[in-house]
């Protein structure tokens, strides 16, 4: 299902996928003690019920000028999985299905973790698994915290590099604690540098 990204006050489109990135990469240190807006204690919104569907066309949804563009028109249609939800792409792609695939962090493999659905970065997506080195802010040590990273494209730099959503521990290295940190760019957790950094990152609209 094709979604729309932002370039900060532009946007292109790649292979059918508009990307956007913020422009620009400044930083600041960061602000020792000072707890990260998005931070996770426990996985408990994780059980509760995902919001309605934002696609409620219905009847009255456009002609779709390919095969798939509509998958669903109401969360009536997704109905092939847990807490079904019909969304839109606020673009040309139309709408299609999410769906749970996890109800808590145990549902996942080791290492990762159950994004819940409404969390930071994950777009209306339902419940998901995704990759991290925690879980809650207690895998992180004593006063330390576990947030959620946004993802980084293919090929935003003219680089072949992919990152998908994830949580991880903050550190005592890191350049930034959120996204008001950095001057244009976001606050995201680099893997190949084990702390948090400013960086582009992939924003849909």
């Amino acid at each position: 299902m094709t979604r729309v990204y932002r370039l900060g006050i532009r946007s292109c489109v790649i292979g059918g996928l508009c990307l956007a990135a913020i422009a620009g990469c400044g930083s600041n240190s960061t602000v020792p003690g000072r707890a990260p807006s998005n931070h996770r204690t426990s996985d408990i919104q994780c059980t509760q019920s995902a919001p309605a569907g934002n696609c409620t066309c219905g009847d009255n949804c456009p002609t779709a000028t390919y095969p798939g563009q509509w998958a669903c028109t109401s969360d009536i249609g997704c109905g092939d999985g847990t807490n079904g939800r019909c969304v839109g792409n606020l673009g040309p792609a139309g709408c299609g299905c999410t769906y749970d695939s996890c109800t808590g962090d145990t549902d996942c493999p080791s290492g990762q973790t159950c994004a819940c659905h409404a969390s930071p970065y994950t777009y209306s997506a339902g419940n998901t698994c995704v990759p991290g080195n925690c879980r809650i802010d207690a895998d992180c040590g004593t006063g330390a915290y576990c947030s959620p990273s946004p993802a980084l494209p293919c090929d935003m730099t003219g680089l072949d590099y992919c990152q998908g959503v994830g949580y991880y521990c903050h550190t005592p290295k890191d350049q930034c604690i959120d996204d008001g940190d950095c001057a244009g760019s976001g606050c995201l957790y680099s893997p190949s540098d084990g702390y948090w950094k400013c960086h582009l990152y992939a924003q849909p609209l």
